[in-house]
């Protein structure tokens, strides 16, 4: 009965609200990926050279902490066997000779890692005005420089023997991909493709200028809202409404750009008509 209301109400906001334009915003499928086990994160790379000094520590952990080295993923993800009941809290660090440093810390849980999962491309800025339309960075450094732009991967030392570094790294689910743009700006990150399933970014940096060795300023778990699956008019959250905005597209009351069609093909069928939004009415209900 609550599914049948659910719908009833839907059908009948079609008709009455307004056509919210689409954005436009790249995206480009490139491949499907899956995670078989519940107590597996998996983490990959694009664009990073077997150089990289960036890593992820969980921690919490009573079997005690586990590091990855992101130039250990570069021909093949890295797997790490984790206990889904307990809490976890990845930092992205970057080193500098023999300075390091760690962003992030916040505790996450990972009890649905479990399901499908697809690499994507899509251009940073397009997606956050957190990055330049390179995919750089520009961040305030000390002087003589006053910012600089990180691309997130380790640069050669300049003349004078002054260094930056950098990292940038996608959590999805139970996916992790440390990226260095290209150089269109673009990365291809692993996301899942469960309703309701977030991905965020973090970044890390970390500078040698003269003796001195700074960094930080980095983001924790910063959330891309159009990465979501069910979120289809990307309000952070996944509800009726975004149903609504499925059976307004099949009756050509909207249209949505490939970002939002992929937000909106819930039930991965690569079709956009009313069984995704069933699909996220059921989600709803559950």
């Amino acid at each position: 009965m609550c599914k049948k209301i659910i719908s009833i109400a839907a059908c009948c906001l079609v008709a009455v609200l307004s056509v919210v334009p689409a954005s436009a915003l790249s995206y480009t499928k490139v491949s499907n990926e899956k995670i078989n086990r519940s107590d597996t994160l998996k983490f990959y790379t694009y664009g990073v050279s077997e150089t990289a000094n960036s890593f992820i520590i969980l921690s919490n952990d009573t079997l005690g902490n586990k590091k990855v080295n992101f130039k250990d993923c570069v021909n093949s993800p890295q797997e790490v066997q984790i206990i889904p009941t307990l809490e976890y809290k990845p930092y992205l660090g970057v080193s500098l000779g023999s300075s390091g440093g760690y962003g992030g810390g916040t505790g996450f849980e990972y009890e649905n890692v479990k399901g499908n999962y697809e690499v994507i491309r899509i251009k940073l800025s397009d997606y956050s005005s957190y990055f330049n339309s390179d995919g750089s960075y520009t961040d305030s450094v000390m002087e003589p420089y006053g910012t600089h732009k990180y691309t997130f991967e380790e640069e050669a030392a300049l003349s004078n023997g002054d260094q930056f570094t950098s990292a940038l790294c996608f959590e999805s689910g139970g996916a992790f991909t440390c990226a260095v743009p290209n150089s269109k700006g673009e990365v291809e990150i692993h996301v899942s493709k469960e309703i309701g399933v977030q991905t965020y970014f973090s970044t890390d940096f970390r500078y040698k200028i003269g003796s001195t060795v700074g960094g930080g300023g980095g983001v924790n778990h910063r959330m891309i809202k159009e990465l979501t699956k069910g979120d289809v008019n990307a309000d952070w959250s996944v509800d009726i409404y975004d149903a609504i905005e499925i059976q307004k597209a099949v009756v050509g009351k909207t249209k949505f750009d490939k970002a939002a069609k992929r937000r909106g093909e819930v039930n991965n069928d690569s079709t956009l008509d009313i069984l995704d939004a069933t699909c996220i009415q059921k989600y709803l209900v559950k």
